[in-house]
């Protein structure tokens, strides 16, 4: 039972507008095969920065960058890794 009903092509013209032939003769195979995707995009996972940019997806773009400011700068853990590279370092020297 195909619970997700397939778009047709006035459908897909109606969502994407007047490229929709262009996209219609990339998505049909995938339609008629029950495929559910098209696969995985490597470069935005791997390139997240520059991939955003390079689509100028610029709201998109605060996104990781707020994550690395919130996971890289938590309250100590700059201070915890200096105390540990301190012990590693009189460690290593003993």
């Amino acid at each position: 039972m195909d619970i997700e009903p397939r778009p047709t092509e006035a459908e897909l013209q109606a969502f994407v507008g007047p490229r929709a032939e262009k996209y219609w003769r990339k998505w049909r195979w995938y339609i008629e095969n029950d495929k559910r995707s098209a696969g995985t995009l490597w470069p935005p996972f791997l390139f997240n920065f520059v991939w955003f940019l390079y689509r100028r997806m610029y709201r998109e773009l605060w996104v990781p960058i707020a994550l690395v400011f919130v996971v890289g700068f938590q309250p100590g853990s700059t201070r915890h890794s200096r105390r540990r590279a301190r012990e590693l370092r009189t460690r290593s020297h003993e």
